[in-house]
């Protein structure tokens, strides 16, 4: 894996600030692009977990296995990557970040082609900045609504105070 850009502090202090804005973006893309492949190659092995772990199970059974603890880890094993599978949503959070990614991408091309051979303007760079702000803030309010569907973070509705 490649090292990664410079962060902002590392940049010369004559940076303007759309090449912060353009930088920003880039690390936004290689993290969204990063977790993308993370969450696909998850879900992909909780998938041949439970493809593999099924089969033994119909293969335990038919060759007549009487140990139960062996009869029964391979229909554990299912159940499990079945409910991990479930609660962490790898597949939706691979199109998710899939699409962040590539909304970035979009953004940034959208900057670069009109600041293409000139300076851009400050109202391009606060255009760029308030996209990605958006695109960014859009995602974590997904991950919110994911997350409290899934049970795992407490509502606003939820925490009424009591009385």
């Amino acid at each position: 894996m490649a090292s990664p850009a410079p962060g902002p502090a590392t940049l010369d202090p004559a940076t303007s600030a759309g090449e912060l804005v353009r930088h920003q973006c880039d690390q936004y893309v290689a993290w969204y692009e990063d977790e993308k492949r993370l969450m696909r190659r998850l879900d992909g092995l909780f998938q041949a977990v439970i493809i593999l772990s099924a089969a033994a199970t119909s293969f335990v059974v038919a060759i007549g296995v009487v140990n139960k603890a062996l009869l029964a880890t391979p229909a554990m094993l299912t159940t499990v990557a079945t409910a991990a599978r479930g609660v962490f949503r790898f597949r939706e959070k691979h199109v998710s970040f899939a699409t962040a990614a590539e909304k970035l991408k979009f953004e940034r091309l959208d900057y670069q082609s009109r600041a293409a051979g000139s300076q851009p303007t400050p109202a391009d760079v606060e255009k760029f900045a308030t996209a990605l702000r958006t695109i960014v803030s859009d995602e974590l309010g997904a991950w919110r609504e994911m997350q409290s569907d899934a049970g795992q973070l407490p509502t606003n509705a939820s925490r009424q105070p009591s009385t």
